[in-house]
């Protein structure tokens, strides 16, 4: 049987949620932290997190907000 799979993508910028038009005129949406636990309170199957200027800075995520988000 077929099941769907609910797959947030979810724009960081910073350590908050953005969200925009063409990756432009970002709008602070909330803190990544709560969307987290509301999406597991949902079940979802996998969280996409999207760091839009990492490139930018020249660096990764950070490890420790990925260390945050697994606990």
């Amino acid at each position: 049987m077929f099941k769907p799979r609910v797959i947030p993508v979810l724009l960081l910028k910073g350590k908050g949620l953005v969200k925009s038009v063409g990756f432009k005129n970002h709008k602070y949406i909330g803190d990544a932290i709560n969307a987290v636990k509301i999406f597991n309170d949902f079940k979802t199957d996998e969280i996409i997190f999207l760091d839009i200027l990492a490139t930018k800075e020249n660096r990764c995520i950070s490890l420790n907000f990925i260390k945050i988000v697994i606990k």
